[in-house]
């Protein structure tokens, strides 16, 4: 599988914080999937939040955020796998 990672969940995941949510932390832990880290900012009036959607969804990866705007992108074919932790 292909993931894009939001740059909270790298940092969470390099980390091992405890930030992640199991399902989370299982799916990009598998040694098959293929990571693509996001250098977004923080904050969502940072454009780079639509380069970022455009981005997975264009090139068919699972975005993986703990962003609580990103869901609404669902309905435009962004596969989202959302950390609720």
């Amino acid at each position: 599988m292909r993931f894009m990672l939001d740059t909270n969940i790298f940092i969470y995941y390099v980390t091992d914080n405890g930030l992640l949510s199991e399902d989370v932390y299982d799916a990009i832990s598998e040694p098959n999937a293929d990571l693509c880290i996001s250098t977004e900012k923080d904050g969502h009036k940072d454009p780079s939040d639509n380069v970022i959607i455009s981005h997975a969804i264009t090139n068919r990866m699972i975005l993986v955020s703990s962003d609580t705007n990103f869901p609404y992108y669902v309905d435009y074919g962004l596969d989202l796998l959302y950390n609720e932790k």
